[in-house]
């Protein structure tokens, strides 16, 4: 039942014609300060349009965080977290995901474990959602790229995306 949900929100987002707010957009050119320094770093070479992409070699599995999005008075709605990625000879999957935290209840999460990259592959489109019901506000967003093995992945054209709920 909950993938039945899950497979109609994610059809009412992409066939739908709702106004989206772009709250954030990274293209990731090289001049954005990201979270995790030292496990992330600029590609000039490497880019789905041209203007660079940030790479990530790891040699273990890693979580790396790269930026946090400070959100004030969004509830009731969908974000989106939206990136190109690419991979190179990575045995597990890799994929987007978000944080988010709401005042005195912590943090909860999003991950994209339903459509990851795996092995070596060229520029593909990912994004994952997190519905907000009404009254529920995050006063921030933690945007992650995770490995699940050694390998090499790049992201570019990151950008965080507000809907309206249907």
């Amino acid at each position: 039942m909950k993938q039945l949900l899950f497979l109609a929100v994610v059809i009412l987002l992409n066939s739908s014609n709702v106004h989206a707010e772009v709250l954030k957009q990274i293209p990731l050119d090289g001049s954005e300060k990201l979270v995790t320094e030292g496990v992330l770093s600029f590609d000039k070479e490497v880019s789905s349009d041209g203007n660079g992409s940030v790479k990530l070699v790891a040699t273990e599995p890693v979580s790396a965080t790269l930026v946090q999005v400070p959100l004030k008075d969004i509830d009731d709605a969908i974000l989106v977290y939206s990136a190109k990625l690419r991979s190179k000879e990575l045995a597990d999957p890799a994929y987007l995901e978000m944080w988010l935290h709401f005042p005195g209840k912590g943090e909860f999460f999003s991950k994209g474990l339903r459509n990851p990259v795996k092995g070596t592959g060229g520029w593909e489109d990912r994004e994952i959602i997190f519905v907000l019901q009404q009254g529920e506000k995050p006063d921030y967003v933690k945007l992650n790229l995770v490995l699940g093995s050694p390998g090499t992945i790049w992201i570019d054209d990151i950008k965080l995306t507000k809907k309206p709920r249907p």
